[in-house]
């Protein structure tokens, strides 16, 4: 569902960046010189004059209607040719780009006012009691959704690496590295969020535009989120007076990065040095901010 929530909102500011570059070109155009620009070849060269009195898409003066077409010859020599060339080459574009974006805009408002989120769960909360409530809906759900209560029993692969660090338990029985990862475990156990403890996730090496190979790493929690079913991960990192562990910690985040996971958005990063520790009032502070 979160994809469908987040064509909306796209669709919601590429219509408010519309409107903005609409008033703009139109106040811009209001102070272009008048005419428009032709150009001719001779002997190689390129020579360039202004012809006046002939209405443009975006020119709505009548007060040279009937005048004679004339043209004025604009000098090769002269130092502010290439400034009115560009002057009347953006009129042009203004012109053409006018109806074009007045088009846009009439069919993201048409979009934004009929679009409706598909949300399976709703629909089925919508019926009769007649039918199953409790019934397996994942055929309901589209392929780029998911199904929380399927995704909340399925099986995963978690992190093979140093078991014996496993050391502190959690309210729901599970056992944790951290006392600060168990106060985030038991945050959202407590607030019934769906979420998943050191689960694997593919990630990439390399940088952006280059051969990339997949490399799967551990996050410390990634949380389904109830609202708009988008997938969060949350990160927390205790030992940032560690020099090594801060590239490390940097280069992970980065990784993340190259799958469009960015800190404040979709996911979470918390830090702890040994002077100030992390809560579990924190853990439940950012819970609250993320609605999770």
């Amino acid at each position: 569902m979160f994809q469908q929530l987040n064509i909306i909102s796209q669709i919601q500011a590429q219509l408010n960046e519309h409107l903005i570059f609409l008033a703009k070109i139109e106040a811009d155009f209001r102070d272009l010189p008048d005419g428009r620009l032709e150009r001719h070849r001779a002997h190689g060269n390129n020579y360039y004059r202004i012809v006046h009195n002939e209405k443009t898409h975006c020119d709505n003066d009548s007060s040279h209607a009937g005048d004679p077409r004339t043209t004025v010859m604009i000098p090769s020599s002269w130092s502010h040719r290439d400034s009115l060339i560009r002057a009347y080459t953006l009129k042009a574009i203004f012109a053409k780009a006018k109806p074009i974006i007045e088009t846009n805009i009439k069919a993201m408002r048409y979009f934004l006012k009929h679009f409706s989120v598909y949300d399976p769960v709703a629909v089925r909360n919508s019926l009769s009691t007649t039918y199953d409530a409790e019934c397996d809906l994942q055929d309901a759900f589209p392929a780029n959704d998911i199904y929380p209560l399927a995704w909340a029993v399925e099986s995963y692969d978690t992190n093979p690496h140093h078991m014996e660090q496993l050391i502190v338990p959690t309210i729901r029985g599970t056992m944790v590295r951290s006392k600060s990862e168990a106060c985030i475990d038991d945050a959202l156990t407590t607030s019934d969020s769906l979420f998943r403890y050191e689960c694997a996730f593919d990630t990439t090496d390399g940088e952006i535009g280059k051969y990339r190979k997949l490399r799967t790493v551990y996050p410390d929690f990634i949380i389904l989120r109830g609202h708009d079913r988008r997938l969060l991960i949350w990160e927390h990192f205790g030992r940032i007076y560690d020099v090594d562990y801060v590239v490390s910690m940097m280069e992970k985040i980065l990784s993340y990065g190259r799958l469009g996971y960015c800190p404040g958005r979709n996911m979470i990063i918390t830090y702890e040095t040994s002077e100030k520790p992390f809560t579990a009032a924190q853990a439940k502070k950012i819970i609250e901010e993320y609605r999770l």
